[in-house]
């Protein structure tokens, strides 16, 4: 098993086609949680006052977001038992979904403990803040504005919500999921 950051997924296609026991999964992530992490990441070159770079790293983003999944969506149409389109908000339950990706990739056993006690930590107090939507509370509304702009099919295409303006983004009582997760592990 390889894990592969930043790879245009096309690049996959050729993989599969020479390697007939090959899986791909494409994880994907709301825009608005990546750009949050990478502002608050210390080691990565954007920082949150340059908006101008961060522009370009949404437009970037985006862009190769949009293209990676519909080549995933592509090559899902030919090889349907050896890609996946992965999202990163299913994770709420990650035994369950750690379980149902073993069994696709045919890893087997998985260390179901040590699976348990990590999603214990993740699920503590102290980790709430670092959630899969802490996006809401921390970036600002400029940021999610200017995400907008070029990630609107993105969003679509993960059934995520466009907030309308900054009081429906910090309002955490309201579910930024749509209906479902397209892409939820669930439902496939």
């Amino acid at each position: 098993m390889t894990k592969v950051l930043r790879l245009d997924f096309s690049y996959t296609e050729t993989l599969l086609e020479d390697n007939p026991r090959l899986k791909a999964l494409l994880l994907l992530r709301d825009p608005r949680g990546i750009l949050n992490s990478h502002i608050y990441t210390d080691w990565f070159p954007v920082k949150r006052h340059n908006t101008r770079a961060l522009a370009k790293d949404a437009e970037v983003l985006c862009s190769r977001m949009d293209r990676d999944i519909k080549t995933a969506k592509s090559l899902l149409s030919i090889y349907p038992n050896r890609v996946k389109i992965v999202q990163y908000e299913d994770f709420n339950d990650p035994v369950r979904k750690v379980q149902t990706l073993y069994s696709f990739l045919n890893m087997g056993h998985f260390p179901l403990k040590s699976l348990s006690k990590k999603a214990g930590e993740m699920n503590s107090s102290r980790n709430k803040s670092r959630g899969m939507f802490s996006y809401r509370t921390k970036l600002d509304w400029v940021m999610v504005q200017m995400l907008d702009l070029h990630c609107r099919n993105v969003y679509r295409e993960l059934g995520l919500v466009q907030y309308k303006d900054e009081k429906h983004l910090r309002n955490i009582a309201q579910s930024p999921i749509i209906n479902t997760l397209p892409y939820s592990l669930e439902t496939r």
